[in-house]
């Protein structure tokens, strides 16, 4: 009887007899997993008893005579309350009432004295909780299959009619259940043939493999296919052997494999041009190497022929200076001599280097400024060179401008600076900051003088010429010596 029914029977006790009591103590001693009670208007237990008690540890004797509020749990006596009225008035009733954790099934059965009046009732209670959670596990898996995103079969395993499709299955092949139930395996599977398709699944019916997975297409209602990847087993319900599978539909799958291998042959084009491309550039590369060779030794011959030429002038110069006892033409000859060499230098430099551009700062005008010393060497005046130049490389036209200014200065050093003494520091500072390259020149001499401002000399005018060419600001400290700054862009 469900939850809450009633019924009109009634239990006449007068007609048990005096073997009553008796009968009903061998009942309720008996009483499998619950209790029997017998209960008054009053709601007291008169009797009661069964196995129920002893699961709860508890002594049913000590229910006796006491009210149902007194000894049972409000969820258990409200219950009661509610439904007691009915009993009295003659009905029959069956309810669930949970307690503790735990599931009871309550029978509630008038009973008529012998005046006809019902004064007692009998209440049974059977404990159902292993029922009801087994239940509660049963309604759990039937949503889980119900709703899961894979399609879930269930076949006859000897006639291959289908019956059940779980709701994604239904909804992809666009069936309704009993429709579906009209249909086969090979009705949704139509690529398979009954004789194919049994060889196939011989070793699961057999029992010589758990499952069997393999992929096949699946026809929808409106004819249309899609691939799928089928899980297939073996169960027994009911004393009956089922096909049970489950379905992936792989469509996407599919799709993304397909993509991939476009994307595959795409990719295998554009290597392919790639190769080509790198073979042409391969071939261009080379070409350029060559004539970027060819561009270095022709530099480099054109540097060893100034080269050769300007030692052939520094020769007759040298001729020239040995047949004359002028020392106005002999300063000459010696000035001359060392501007050329300050542009002989730079070529022998370049020879030796693979660079046809730029050259060391550092190293040529270490060598410049030592050589332009050793031609003013006297031996009664000694001077020292201060030479703190960063190591960078700068443009050739900037390094040959800048080379003949230094040139000049430190030719004016010899002659002027320190006249009147026995020599002294030659100063050299160079170094780049913000892409402005600044270089100092000068002495600590006697000073004083503006020579760009106040002398017209052939070496001054020379200077300004450079400095203009070089694109460069020049400026001059005549405090403790006289002091040039040269200043230019390096880019």
């Amino acid at each position: 009887m469900e939850s809450g029914s009633q019924s009109n029977l009634s239990t006449d006790i007068t007609q048990i007899g005096t073997d009553a009591t008796l009968l009903l103590e061998l009942v309720g001693e008996n009483y499998p997993n619950g209790s029997i009670s017998l209960i008054d208007k009053d709601l007291r237990f008169i009797y009661t008893n069964g196995s129920g008690f002893k699961k709860f540890g508890i002594d049913p004797k000590t229910f006796i005579n006491k009210s149902i509020f007194d000894v049972l749990q409000p969820e258990v006596y409200i219950s009661i309350k509610n439904h007691i009225s009915h009993v009295f008035a003659g009905n029959s009733i069956v309810h669930e009432v949970r307690s503790q954790n735990a599931y009871f099934l309550n029978s509630y059965k008038p009973i008529i004295n012998e005046n006809g009046k019902i004064d007692t009732f009998i209440l049974t209670s059977q404990d159902i909780t292993d029922f009801k959670n087994l239940e509660a596990e049963h309604e759990k898996l039937q949503s889980v299959v119900k709703n899961s995103i894979n399609e879930i079969y269930i076949f006859d395993a000897n006639n291959f009619k289908i019956e059940y499709i779980n709701e994604s299955g239904l909804k992809n092949l666009k069936y309704k259940l009993e429709e579906a139930k009209t249909k086969t395996i090979f009705d949704i599977k139509p690529n398979f043939e009954e004789k194919t398709f049994k060889a196939m699944i011989q070793p699961v019916l057999h029992k010589k493999i758990d499952k069997l997975i393999f992929e096949t297409f699946n026809k929808r209602a409106d004819g249309t296919y899609y691939p799928v990847e089928v899980h297939l087993q073996l169960i027994e319900h009911q004393g009956k052997l089922k096909i049970f599978t489950i379905v992936l539909d792989i469509s996407n799958v599919r799709q993304y494999e397909m993509s991939i291998q476009e994307k595959k042959e795409e990719l295998a084009a554009t290597i392919e041009e790639l190769n080509a491309t790198t073979e042409e550039l391969k071939e261009q590369n080379e070409q350029l190497i060559k004539l970027l060779d060819e561009k270095e030794n022709l530099f480099k011959e054109i540097h060893h022929r100034i080269k050769n030429n300007l030692q052939m002038i520094l020769s007759l110069l040298y001729i020239k200076s040995q047949h004359t006892m002028d020392s106005n033409i002999l300063n000459f000859i010696q000035e001359t001599k060392n501007r050329i060499f300050s542009i002989s230098l730079l070529h022998e430099q370049l020879l030796q280097l693979k660079s046809i551009n730029k050259l060391d700062v550092q190293e040529y005008f270490h060598s410049l400024i030592k050589n332009i010393m050793a031609s003013y060497e006297v031996p009664e005046k000694v001077y020292i060179l201060d030479f703190d130049v960063d190591k960078f490389e700068l443009q050739i036209d900037k390094i040959v401008n800048l080379g003949l200014i230094i040139n000049e200065i430190i030719s004016n050093i010899y002659k002027h600076a320190y006249s009147d003494a026995n020599g002294g520091n030659i100063l050299v500072r160079g170094y780049i900051i913000d892409s402005r390259c600044k270089f100092l020149v000068g002495d600590e001499g006697r000073g004083g003088v503006n020579v760009l401002d106040t002398s017209n000399s052939y070496g001054t005018q020379l200077i300004k010429l450079f400095a203009e060419q070089l694109g460069a600001k020049l400026t001059i400290d005549i405090e403790n010596g006289t002091k040039y700054t040269i200043e230019f862009g390096v880019l």
